[in-house]
């Protein structure tokens, strides 16, 4: 029930607000005949069939995660573009609930040995904050000029710090691994240890990669973390995604009585428009992109003159080639390389899953739980091998790993 409200809410505050909130230019009301209405209420009953009625293992978090920020977006909002019509929409909703049905069918790996922990934790958090002291002080070194708080700039400091800090280089791999992981991991151990001193480093490490690259997101994280490494120790981790609506139809609420009290737009222009609007738009760029011809469906696209696909997209639909225009891993490897890319990378994630569920039997390390959550929101926008190796997965898998952690979870 918590969902469909969800979704009657966020399609009213759509509604009303989408010609007037600088929404990316392109989208369009959503029309609301009765077959576009039918096709909602099955894919949602079907959504809610596939989401894990308790969440008590990585592969849980996975699929909720997914779920929620992936195929939810794409069910309400893949059509306020004007490249998918009811046809297309079902059509990307398949492609996107097919790895987690495959998911759910491949049965758990049983890990028959035992893996020597060789990191203490002392030693473990000590590394974490030993890094992350050193990529601050670096880029403070070289973002002097370019730091700042302004809301409406962002955009323009994430630009120009691609510009001190080139994509591919060991710099930027350190940044992002910190950003994307060593920050929100910090931020869940200091849920998880209860340590108030832990969440409060993490949370001036998200104003300060705000302040450096606009980089709003690493804030909510943060605080998300947190959440989930507390839900653990309180052994209510089965309380995740009830929380998670909980909180995102608060979100609405709030929206739709600023809209009607005050006239501005502050949380959907900075909240739900980048969560619950945009994946879904993006969505239908490359739903449409993959189906321009049957060479694109077989081999991918041709990408000769760009960097990434991403950039293509943002060039093709945006007309910017600036603009990296990321979305979920499956629909990034059929466009890139096509229908045999696809189920390769679904091959790929669901064995990964697999493993995490693996370590996770074999000693309860809530680390692995963290992981899957990660992996899920890092895959959600961007390829699964780059948020293998630059967004930090591999990295935070290796530590939890070999890292002697007593915090277990208890079924509930």
């Amino acid at each position: 029930l918590l969902i469909f409200l969800l979704s009657i809410l966020l399609i009213y505050n759509y509604q009303i607000s989408y010609n007037e909130v600088g929404f990316v230019e392109g989208m369009t009301p959503i029309s609301l005949d009765f077959t576009i209405i039918i096709s909602i209420i099955i894919m949602l009953i079907f959504l809610t069939v596939l989401i894990p009625k308790k969440i008590e293992s990585p592969s849980d978090i996975f699929i909720f995660i997914y779920l929620f920020f992936v195929v939810y977006s794409s069910i309400l909002f893949s059509s306020i573009s004007i490249y998918v019509d009811i046809l297309e929409k079902i059509y990307l909703f398949l492609i996107l609930v097919f790895p987690i049905i495959i998911l759910k069918i491949i049965p758990k790996i049983s890990l028959g040995f035992i893996i020597p922990k060789l990191i203490p934790k002392k030693n473990k958090l000590i590394f974490l904050l030993m890094i992350l002291v050193i990529v601050i002080t670096y880029s403070l070194n070289i973002g002097q000029n370019l730091g700042g708080f302004n809301f409406i700039e962002m955009y323009v400091r994430r630009i120009e710090g691609r510009d001190l800090v080139p994509d591919g280089s060991i710099a930027a791999y350190l940044i992002t691994i910190t950003s994307n992981a060593i920050v929100p991991f910090i931020s869940f151990l200091s849920g998880l240890n209860k340590n108030k001193v832990l969440f409060v480093i993490s949370l001036l490490c998200g104003l300060f990669f705000f302040w450096f690259l606009g980089l709003k997101g690493v804030i909510i994280y943060i605080l998300f973390y947190s959440l989930l490494g507390y839900l653990i120790r309180q052994k209510n981790l089965f309380k995740l995604s009830q929380i998670i609506l909980k909180f995102s139809i608060a979100i609405i609420l709030i929206s739709i009585f600023e809209k009607f009290i005050f006239d501005t737009f502050f949380i959907n222009n900075f909240l739900i428009r980048r969560i619950f609007l945009v994946p879904g738009f993006l969505q239908s760029f490359y739903f449409d992109s993959i189906f321009e011809n049957f060479d694109t469906f077989i081999y991918g696209k041709n990408i000769s003159g760009y960097i990434d696909v991403t950039y293509l997209i943002g060039l093709e639909y945006f007309q910017n080639p600036l603009i990296n225009a990321n979305t979920n891993s499956f629909l990034y490897w059929f466009l890139k390389f096509g229908f045999l890319g696809y189920f390769l990378n679904i091959f790929f994630i669901v064995f990964f899953v697999r493993i995490l569920d693996g370590f996770y039997y074999v000693n309860k390390n809530s680390s692995f739980l963290f992981v899957a959550c990660l992996s899920s929101i890092l895959m959600a926008e961007q390829s699964f091998t780059t948020s293998l190796m630059s967004g930090g997965i591999f990295f935070i898998l290796i530590l939890s790993i070999f890292s002697k952690i007593k915090n277990k979870i208890i079924k509930s």
